[in-house]
């Protein structure tokens, strides 16, 4: 099996891990690794690439971060619109339905200064925050190429300094534009990727997926420990002399637990295969579906047949998987801006998030 193959498996488990997380499933052990795996696959397929004959150093860097803005930005900036719009909607019927207030502060201006800078405030009480992943790995993958393409370092100076800018950013009384505060958080793990692809090459082998199997207590003292969640939407961590081992650890458990499944035919590849590919799409969709059901829940009798707890997770998370399944296809071909293919430019860079 090709490297690229078991990554797209792993980046459809990544997925499915971030919808099982928001409906408040393993929460806390989740969070400590799920975002940074995003980061560590971003980062190895950066070095997939380069294998393969990419050359950073004589990349054309404004196609590179155009291609890259339409990408990734232009969907953000379409979600945040279509969650402005949806909320406004939803907001207006339910008052004259009279069902209550469900959406209090909907400011027009601090909704476009927000979904601008990225930055969420008390006057916008947008999307913001949950698509923070979007501005986040741009900038994120623009550092990468900036210091791939113009400086030649030894691999330990970008590690460092990303993990010590990360972690000065948390003495800041307010939020970075753009999420350059978190993106320093995912440049660290972008590194990890890319440097230590090894990690995950090994981690594939069998006695990776033993090693795995008795490195989960290890992860749970860890997680344990810091005490705190892993918020990168956020910028806040815990202890980083727990946090980062842990997301490390937590990451190399996933990949090694998801390459000996598969080595035994027992992941659903298609199931997998869809999430990964969707997955840009799938991280704001997800979240305006459960936000959809949430208000239904909380505004009908539902909420009283369908209370707090696993059962209520369960029922969101299967509500969540059949929309998506429905509604990804649809996106796909007929709103292909909202996927992040839709490039108005002749000349292809061949990279992938």
């Amino acid at each position: 099996m090709r490297r690229i193959e078991i990554i797209d498996y792993i980046r459809g488990g990544a997925m499915i891990l971030v919808i099982i997380q928001h409906c408040h499933f393993l929460s806390t052990e989740i969070l400590a690794f799920h975002m940074p795996l995003f980061f560590v696959l971003s980062g190895y397929i950066f070095k997939y690439k380069e294998d393969c004959g990419i050359n950073y150093k004589k990349m054309n860097l404004y196609e590179y971060v155009r291609k890259r803005f339409y990408r990734i930005m232009v969907p953000y900036f379409c979600f945040e619109f279509i969650s402005f719009i949806l909320a406004f909607i939803i907001h207006h019927l339910f008052a004259l339905l009279k069902l209550g207030d469900v959406y209090m502060n909907l400011d027009l201006k601090a909704a476009i200064f927000d979904s601008i800078t990225c930055i969420p405030s008390s006057s916008y009480m947008g999307i913001i925050p949950h698509l923070w992943f979007f501005p986040c790995i741009f900038v994120a993958d623009i550092f990468l190429i900036l210091i791939k393409k113009y400086l030649n370092v030894n691999i330990l100076y970008p590690i460092v300094g990303s993990l010590l800018l990360s972690y000065s950013t948390q003495f800041l009384s307010f939020r970075l534009p753009f999420n350059i505060d978190t993106a320093f958080m995912g440049l660290f793990f972008l590194f990890m990727g890319y440097h230590f692809n090894c990690l995950i090459t090994k981690a594939v082998q069998m006695k990776g997926g033993i090693l795995s199997i008795l490195s989960i207590p290890l992860f749970l003292y860890l997680v344990t420990k810091n005490g705190e969640a892993f918020l990168m939407f956020t910028n806040s961590y815990g202890n980083y002399l727990y946090a980062i081992p842990a997301a490390i650890l937590g990451i190399y458990i996933f990949i090694a637990l998801v390459a000996v499944l598969n080595k035994y035919s027992l992941l659903p590849i298609k199931f997998l295969s869809f999430f990964s590919k969707n997955s840009l799409l799938l991280f704001p969709l997800h979240l305006m579906f459960m936000s959809l059901y949430s208000k239904l829940f909380e505004f009908s009798r539902i909420n009283y047949l369908v209370q707090e707890g696993y059962f209520r997770s369960g029922v969101m998370f299967l509500l969540v998987i059949l929309s998506v399944l429905v509604a990804v296809p649809f996106i796909n071909k007929y709103l292909p801006i909202l996927t992040g293919n839709y490039i108005p430019c002749k000349h292809s860079i061949n990279h992938e998030k």
